[in-house]
């Protein structure tokens, strides 16, 4: 038996609305895959947009949170309670979701109470208005203030006048409460070991201190204003005392205090070595004030410098 197998082939004109079909369907694809890439083309450009706008406005943030805290400083009468109640001090602006974080950085010490025989006993309590300053610029690592120095009394003004030796030197000192701040005790406290005989003047409630170090070793003085001033060190904490940027020391000369303002310090860790740049005489100092005689073994004390840092956070 034969058997007739029929096909039934499609006309042309089927043939031609199938192959309009696919093509249909391929150039949906297409668009669809195009589409997709330029969503998240768009989307990529635009949340690149926002996270850069939120940096820099972060930034202006933080900046306003500087020239507010230099403000309320500058006008307050009692420097060291501004200073307290400026650090960790939140500022929040609500009408644009953003909010700054400002601390205080004093390179100063200040007696939180009278003390008839404080001064010269060896463990001599003294506060930081605030936090212990940054070991380095751009960073929030705290230093570590030396362990064998001086401290100096800043006696003008003072009611009773300062009438005993002006500096102490100390052999140790000790962080309370693990050198935490602590608005309502003062700040920042600190215990110092004093040397015998310490200070012979009793403490009295606002008296401020200066710490110091006489361990500078080789010392390449500026040849005039503008100039560098180089120092040697033995230990890291007594360079880095020095702050980063816009710092000011005295030297004590002969019973004479001279005071100078730098730009910037820098650190050899490799020489040991210490140089801070930009050296100027500061204004209205008390003469003299250069040239600049510094020889290895002389006091050189930080002035009264004070840091601000400020953190701004835009968005939710």
């Amino acid at each position: 038996m034969i058997k007739l197998i029929l096909f039934k082939c499609p006309t042309q004109r089927k043939r031609e609305a199938g192959a309009a079909l696919l093509t249909i369907i391929i150039v949906i694809i297409v668009l669809g895959v195009l589409s997709a890439a330029l969503y998240s083309l768009f989307y990529t450009a635009n949340l690149n947009q926002v996270v850069a706008q939120r940096g820099s406005r972060a930034f202006y943030l933080a900046e306003s949170g500087i020239r507010i805290a230099t403000s309320e400083y500058n006008a307050a009468p009692y420097k060291n309670a501004m200073l307290i109640a400026l650090h960790n001090k939140e500022i929040i602006i609500p009408d644009i979701v953003g909010k700054m974080m400002i601390k205080s950085n004093p390179y100063w010490f200040h007696a939180t109470a009278a003390d008839a025989a404080g001064s010269t006993t060896a463990a001599l309590k003294l506060h930081l208005a605030g936090g212990i300053p940054p070991a380095f610029a751009d960073t929030d690592t705290p230093l570590t203030f030396p362990s064998t120095g001086f401290l100096r009394v800043r006696d003008s003004g003072r009611d009773p006048a300062w009438e005993g030796d002006l500096f102490a030197s100390y052999s140790g000192f000790t962080c309370e409460n693990s050198c935490a701040f602590d608005a309502a005790a003062g700040g920042t406290a600190l215990t110092f070991t004093l040397d015998s005989p310490g200070f012979t003047d009793a403490l009295i409630e606002g008296d401020e201190f200066y710490i110091g170090s006489a361990s500078y070793t080789t010392v390449q003085a500026p040849s005039g204003a503008g100039g560098n001033l180089t120092l040697g060190y033995t230990n890291i904490e007594t360079a880095t005392l020095f702050p980063p940027q816009k710092g000011m020391i005295f030297v004590v000369k002969g019973g004479v205090n001279s005071f100078y303002q730098y730009s910037s310090r820098v650190i050899d860790a490799d020489a040991k070595t210490i140089k801070l740049t930009g050296m100027q005489p500061v204004t209205g100092a008390p003469a003299p004030n250069w040239q600049l005689n510094l020889l290895p073994g002389d006091q050189v004390y930080i002035g009264r410098i004070v840091g601000f840092t400020s953190n701004g956070a835009f968005g939710d």
